[in-house]
């Protein structure tokens, strides 16, 4: 199933639909890859991740 509202456009990620640049997921988890708070998308990242297919 495609979520419509969580784009992506990471196909590495096994949760990529293939047919679309969409997450399969329902919910998917954000962290920050820094170790002070975030202040820029940069320092974001998809928790969600999982290596691909």
């Amino acid at each position: 199933m495609i979520n419509e509202s969580i784009g992506c456009k990471v196909t590495a990620c096994k949760f990529h639909d293939e047919s679309k640049n969409y997450c399969t997921l329902d919910v998917i988890k954000v962290t920050h890859n820094t170790v002070s708070d975030a202040t820029c998308v940069c320092d974001t990242d998809c928790g969600s991740f999982e290596p691909g297919k």
